[in-house]
């Protein structure tokens, strides 16, 4: 808290400041709830998910890719970078996120939490619809921004 509180936190991930404010890599993981916790009332934010606390203090998390199968693209300055039609599906790290774009109107979006299930429908339907792996609750930073309305 002591090294929260003087904003070493900022710009690093976990287990670097983990490291530095503690001198073991997997400290701040092992108390990351009760932190957060803390953290969330000193903010102002009591009950905040724990990625959002840490956004607030500056600690960078590596997010996990985000996992879809359906009409979307990621586009860059070379052309195309990934089509989200590939099989089985496409993955794209959180932060290109902004350059997906949608090729046309899915049928249907549907949101899956289970991988063997999202794998599965993936694998098994083609129905025009866009399938996203969520892992549960997707967290505060892999929030899928408000791209399903065609440009």
């Amino acid at each position: 808290m002591a090294s929260i509180s003087r904003q070493e936190a900022r710009g690093l991930d976990a287990r670097t400041f983990s490291q530095k404010a503690t001198n073991d890599t997997k400290a701040f993981d092992r108390h990351a709830s009760r932190l957060a916790a803390v953290l969330g009332v000193r903010t102002e934010q009591p009950g905040a998910a724990p990625d959002v606390v840490w956004a607030h203090i500056g600690l960078e998390r590596f997010s996990h890719p985000v996992h879809f199968r359906g009409p979307v693209t990621v586009e860059g300055g070379s052309g195309r970078l990934i089509d989200g039609r590939a099989k089985p599906f496409a993955s794209i790290h959180p932060e290109t996120l902004s350059q997906l774009s949608i090729l046309e109107r899915p049928m249907a979006v549907l949101t899956i939490e289970n991988y063997a299930s999202f794998n599965r429908q993936v694998r098994e339907i083609e129905d025009g619809s866009l399938v996203v792996y969520i892992g549960g609750f997707p967290a505060a930073g892999v929030t899928l921004p408000l791209w399903l309305n065609p440009a």
